[in-house]
């Protein structure tokens, strides 16, 4: 039922941009989400995987999760009283080589114009005067696009997946019936996962639980200035 962490690595959403200087503080990412979730269920019990149970790292974003689900009014209860079962996947990519350009700023050349013209002066066929007229405009010094750029940046594709499962029709019938699952796929240049994970954390659950079938574009912030590309 549950996607796994490679299936998860291989999902990457395309960089909006590469930041040149410094570095960003936001994080750009697709949440989608699908719910049947029922309006009255409140209580869900957080479950591992077993690959999951004795990881820290797992731990650690499940307490992320914890938060914002008790910021929403629910309760962590036992899993007999649970209304969902919420399981937990994320997943990170190895890193790959993103080319592109960028616009080049400088002093766009300046100098004089020069332009020459001829008179006559007649009057009745009679040509009394011939003579030329020198005009001179000097242009102001300014600044803007003198050229054009190409660079590559390493780029890492970043999935946080939660899924819920209906306790109750599981205790009775022994099947496992999901009632939420919310993807977010990010990509930008943390390569590490546990400094990223706040944010898609973050975006997940903005406006929680969504609408149900569609992607959004969520733009969070993140705690500390670390993102090169979003």
């Amino acid at each position: 039922m549950f996607t796994t962490l490679t299936r998860l690595a291989a999902s990457s959403l395309a960089v909006v941009g590469v930041l040149l200087a410094g570095c960003a503080t936001f994080v750009q990412s697709q949440v989608t989400r699908f719910h049947q979730l029922d309006s009255a269920a409140k209580k869900y019990v957080l479950v591992p995987t077993k690959e999951q149970e004795n990881s820290l790292e797992h731990t650690a974003y499940s307490a992320l999760v914890r938060t914002k689900l008790n910021a929403l009014g629910w309760s962590e209860t036992p899993f007999d009283q649970a209304d969902v079962a919420v399981f937990v996947q994320y997943a990170i990519g190895a890193g790959r080589e993103v080319a592109f350009s960028y616009p080049i700023i400088g002093q766009v050349p300046t100098g004089n114009t020069y332009s020459t013209s001829t008179f006559n002066v007649n009057s009745y066929g009679t040509n009394y005067a011939t003579g030329t007229v020198n005009t001179q405009t000097t242009r102001q010094t300014t600044f803007g696009v003198v050229g054009t750029g190409v660079g590559t940046a390493t780029v890492f594709d970043r999935a946080l997946r939660v899924d819920m499962v209906s306790v109750p029709e599981f205790k009775a019938t022994n099947r496992v019936v999901p009632v939420y699952e919310g993807t977010v796929r990010s990509a930008g240049s943390t390569g590490v996962l546990s400094q990223v994970m706040p944010a898609l954390v973050e975006a997940l659950f903005k406006d929680f639980p969504g609408t149900s079938g569609r992607t959004d574009r969520v733009v969070t912030q993140m705690t500390q200035c670390e993102e090169a590309a979003a």
